[in-house]
């Protein structure tokens, strides 16, 4: 069936309430807190037109859909974050974020075609529940850390570790004698990753230097699932057609490994 546009679209319309909260408990120590409330309406979806429908006064001579304004969504949440001196040469930061995003369309095209306007609201595609970032650095100046001899083999070093986590996306089971499922009511697999970056400058006489530095992203070589089929939840099964071994076992269906790069850069 076709699909039209409509000169009639108006503008979405969005309400936003936002609170925040920062506070210093002392020099080493601040937290701040943000609470947010978006409510969405007038996004774009489609309608499905039978032949025969009157529209405008006039009788449809075919079955056709058109966009309408006829979303809705809302998303509410809070984002937590703290900045932490832990010692002359250690800091850390904190971010946290809890997200619920909810509507009767997560797309304008997810109603096309012939499907009969939502009048429930479900987590959207892109609703991600809890996000976590942290990342904790550590600075060596000259002449500082263990020393050897006469020799500070750390000073002037920087050590950096990240930590990324998140709970997954959601989806809408599928497979042979299912039955009725709600639209997205599974979730993608936890994933998370752990970053590490290492330096170290060296001096070549009064204005030159070198760095020499280690970066590895996906330090624990963990398997982090990037798409997964929806009749298991699961990137690495599928049962409901007949498929080879190798179709199945889709590269693409993971995140990368743990990635290392070493390197020397030169410094005037």
């Amino acid at each position: 069936e076709p699909l039209f546009g409509s000169p009639d679209l108006d503008a979405q319309r969005t309400t936003a309430y936002e609170f925040g909260l920062i506070h210093q408990f002392n020099d080493k120590a601040a937290v701040s807190l943000t609470a947010y409330y978006k409510d969405i309406r007038g996004l774009i979806g489609t309608e499905y037109i039978p032949q025969g429908a009157v529209v405008n006064g006039l009788p449809a001579f075919t079955s056709y859909s058109r966009f309408v304004n006829e979303a809705y969504a809302n998303v509410k949440g809070f984002e937590l974050n703290a900045d932490v001196f832990l010692g002359r040469n250690i800091d850390a930061v904190l971010s946290y974020t809890y997200s619920i995003a909810q509507g009767s369309a997560s797309s304008e095209m997810e109603g096309f075609p012939r499907r009969l306007p939502s009048t429930r609201l479900y987590p959207l595609n892109f609703d991600k529940r809890h996000l976590l970032n942290a990342r904790l650095n550590v600075n060596t100046a000259r002449g500082e850390g263990l020393r050897i001899g006469g020799i500070h083999p750390i000073e002037r070093m920087k050590l950096t570790f990240v930590l990324s986590g998140s709970t997954g996306y959601p989806y809408t089971p599928t497979g042979r004698d299912i039955g009725f499922v709600e639209r997205n009511s599974e979730r993608y697999p936890i994933t998370y990753t752990v970053d590490l970056f290492l330096s170290r400058s060296f001096s070549i006489g009064q204005n030159h230097g070198l760095v020499a530095f280690a970066s590895v992203t996906n330090l624990t070589n963990r398997r982090n699932a990037r798409n997964i089929y929806t009749d298991t939840g699961k990137p690495d099964q599928f049962t409901t057609r007949p498929q080879s071994q190798e179709w199945i076992l889709n590269p693409n269906n993971w995140f990368p490994p743990r990635i290392t790069n070493l390197g020397i850069r030169y410094r005037i």
